[in-house]
């Protein structure tokens, strides 16, 4: 088995159980969204409606199929990790700035958008900050160069009851190898990969989770 087969085989688990939770919402229509929730606003369901072309109550209905995160009036703030609250994960698109609640979320952005996005993360341990332009196909740019990234393997049979303890609080960036060694040593389940290798595994989780 080549190195490529190897990654594949052991984040499976990951990917599976972060698309099951998304198996019963209305993705056709949620898809919709995520231009909306990159100008930096909160999206109303009326207007996931005109953007879908679906009726309001099926825009009603998809806010509510599915773990996301609405305000005080119902709007949506939150989906699949993208949100409008300060995160470790700033992306600015077309100096407009939203968040993600984790590093691979903020690569799979620019293939939700089909755009290029520019990240900033912060390094959890070191503090130093990471930068990114993400394009859908590849990273353009990485400073600086020595920069990582840690993913986490889910083995079969396990259940987590804190979906973003369980992830999100894992995938990280990091300015450079000892730092992702460090922060790769406190928890079994974690794993360094490269920044390309963690564009790929999001492309793997977007083809997994939203239709086209």
């Amino acid at each position: 088995m080549d190195k490529g087969e190897d990654e594949r085989s052991e984040f499976e688990g990951t990917l599976e159980y972060v698309a099951a939770r998304w198996h019963a919402a209305d993705r056709a229509t949620l898809r919709h969204a995520f231009a909306l929730l990159a100008e930096g606003r909160a999206v109303a369901s009326q207007t996931l409606a005109e953007q879908a072309g679906v009726s309001d109550a099926r825009a009603r209905s998809a806010l509510e199929s599915g773990p996301i995160g609405l305000d005080a009036e119902g709007k949506l703030d939150e989906l699949f990790g993208i949100m409008l609250d300060p995160t470790l994960h700033r992306v600015e698109i077309e100096n407009r700035t939203i968040f993600t609640c984790c590093a691979v979320i903020a690569h799979t952005l620019p293939m939700l958008l089909d755009r290029p996005v520019t990240v900033e993360s912060v390094d959890p341990l070191s503090r130093r900050i990471v930068r990114l332009r993400l394009h859908p196909d590849s990273v353009e740019r990485l400073e600086p160069s020595g920069a990582v990234a840690c993913f986490p393997t889910t083995p079969d049979g396990t259940h987590f009851t804190d979906v973003r303890e369980a992830f999100c609080s894992h995938l990280k960036h990091f300015a450079d190898l000892d730092s992702a060694r460090e922060f790769a040593a406190l928890n079994a389940r974690r794993r360094i990969v490269s920044v390309v290798e963690m564009h790929a595994l999001a492309r793997r989780l977007v083809d997994r989770i939203w239709p086209n």
